[in-house]
């Protein structure tokens, strides 16, 4: 099992700074979503509908008004960039998987081939090189953003 992992590692290395921007939109994601609006729904308005008593000037309504559409932008762009950035990484190590497996292919001898049936091995170089792209994704996608996400929550309640 380590001896795959190794061997993926030299295609997702190249792009581990990609990977940090990917985790850091994500966790900001998650953090908007978790924490950001459903502060904002119960401290924010709870004090401005609910608190009488206290009167804010109109200047500190509209700035208070403006952060709800501020933390939705950013939740939105950040969200984008993570899955933008993980589709990229994804593919690129999906064309490298790829290459090196086709680049070994062209090494073996044409008996291998005789003995192969053509379907399992065509099967095998797009299916088995799907779900590598699949795992990248959802690993860096729910193990990343989830967690950001469940912890604002489990924070506001």
């Amino acid at each position: 099992m380590s001896s795959r992992l190794t061997y993926y590692g030299k295609f997702i290395w190249p792009h581990r700074w990609r990977l940090v921007l990917a985790i850091t939109l994500g966790a900001l994601a998650g953090a908007a979503s978790g924490f950001g609006v459903p502060y904002f729904m119960q401290s924010v308005f709870a004090r401005f509908f609910e608190d009488t008593t206290t009167h804010y000037s109109i200047s500190y309504q509209l700035f208070i008004a403006s952060l709800l559409p501020l933390i939705f932008v950013v939740r939105g762009l950040s969200f984008y960039g993570n899955q933008h950035t993980l589709n990229f990484v994804g593919m690129d190590v999906l064309r490298q998987v790829r290459a090196a497996v086709f680049a070994r292919m062209q090494k073996l001898s044409l008996g291998y081939f005789e003995r192969q049936r053509s379907g399992d091995l065509i099967s095998r170089l797009t299916a088995d090189t799907s779900q590598i792209q699949a795992v990248i994704h959802l690993i860096t996608k729910e193990g990343f953003v989830q967690p950001f996400h469940f912890a604002g929550r489990a924070w506001i309640f």
